[in-house]
């Protein structure tokens, strides 16, 4: 039986909303719609790939417009003093935005046609101990903060779920702003036990020379740790490029704990196959899986197909991936159908035959039998 020799990371926290967005417009016209769209286009393709220079990577042909995958759009006014991430610190009065949603399945399908790797639903849940000096006053920012709006905001942005310490008698009598400012990382990890995040990013925050804004980061992913500074006139601006950075470096660790997960032979059944057209539509958006390769299909029933292919990972690597389109429901092995387990155990015989390689592994073992569901929209 194969053994994984690295094991994927665990993602804790599912994301929402990762194909819309919403941008500032100057006006309601066409061009600043236009305008606005390719801007919430960008905004998602950053969003769903983890990488800030996702247009500067893509393969191949270039992308159709913007409007090509919009699925619809909407204005939306609001006051100023609802602090978005966008506002520019002198807006007052009354500002609209534009709601943006593109379609899923043509937007993933183009991004995979030109080598791009999506980061999944599935995304580390991130744990932030931020230290911020104002006015000679030193303070950790807690989750009941108007700062930490600030945060959730930019990081909403980026799909990255985001907590912030309660700074409650727990937080407060296992560290301080010392600490943080410091950064005391053994303290830090100590406090975050509670939390159970999968990363925790710190940061210390300080208005400089002439009002000019500093920043000192930490990211912390299991004993790995990843330091830059950034600094600007504005503390909006150093808070949105601290989050994206730690973006950029969570999606590059999830990259690289993919391509570094041992290939095992893996056997994949896909039920509720209804038509012939699933027959086709199945077997297509399996080879499009990053972590699948040498797919080949070997057997089919009325309701069911089996798959044999090389996995990179594990179940759960298969999960993340998959998750992203929403076409395949996870099934445990007693909610499939009899005709299911039938054709499976009729691989035994395949097995005395010895005419294929992958028919040397037991089925009757789960570890190498995926069950989905394959559910269209």
């Amino acid at each position: 039986m194969w053994m994984g020799v690295v094991a994927a990371p665990a993602w804790a926290d599912q994301v929402s909303g990762l194909y819309e967005t919403q941008v500032l417009v100057s006006d309601q016209s066409t061009e600043a719609r236009a305008d606005s769209i390719n801007r919430a286009f960008e905004e998602v393709l950053i969003k769903l790939s983890g990488d800030a220079n996702v247009l500067h990577t893509l393969q191949g042909e270039p992308l159709p417009p913007a409007s090509h995958f919009t699925q619809y759009y909407a204005y939306q006014q609001y006051d100023s003093q609802y602090q978005a991430w966008w506002l520019d610190a002198d807006t007052v009065g009354q500002y609209t935005v534009l709601d943006v949603g593109f379609d899923r399945q043509m937007v993933n399908q183009a991004l995979r046609d030109r080598g791009v790797g999506l980061w999944g639903q599935n995304r580390p849940g991130t744990l932030v101990w931020l230290a911020l000096e104002d006015e000679g006053e030193r303070d950790i920012i807690s989750s009941r903060d108007e700062m930490a709006d600030m945060l959730r905001q930019h990081a909403e942005r980026r799909g990255l779920p985001l907590l912030l310490p309660l700074m409650d008698l727990e937080d407060t009598s296992q560290v301080n702003v010392s600490d943080i400012w410091g950064q005391f990382a053994e303290v830090t990890r100590a406090a975050s036990q509670r939390y159970a995040s999968d990363a925790i990013l710190t940061a210390a925050i300080y208005a400089g020379h002439r009002g000019v804004w500093h920043a000192r980061w930490s990211l912390y992913q299991g004993r790995q740790v990843t330091n830059w500074e950034n600094s600007s006139d504005h503390l909006i601006d150093i808070v949105a490029a601290g989050i994206d950075t730690a973006a950029d470096n969570l999606a590059a660790h999830y990259t690289l704990a993919q391509q570094n997960l041992t290939a095992q032979p893996a056997q994949i059944v896909i039920s509720d196959i209804r038509q012939a057209k699933d027959y086709a539509a199945v077997t297509a958006y399996l080879s499009t899986l990053s972590p699948l390769s040498a797919l080949k299909l070997v057997q089919v029933t009325p309701d069911a197909l089996r798959f044999e292919a090389m996995l990179q990972g594990d179940e759960n690597t298969l999960n993340q991936a998959v998750s992203i389109d929403d076409l395949l429901v996870t099934t445990r092995n007693d909610t499939v159908s009899d005709s299911i387990f039938s054709f499976i155990d009729d691989d035994e015989d395949d097995e005395e035959e010895g005419d294929d390689d992958m028919s040397t592994m037991t089925l009757a073992d789960q570890s190498f039998v995926i069950h989905y569901r394959w559910s269209p929209s």
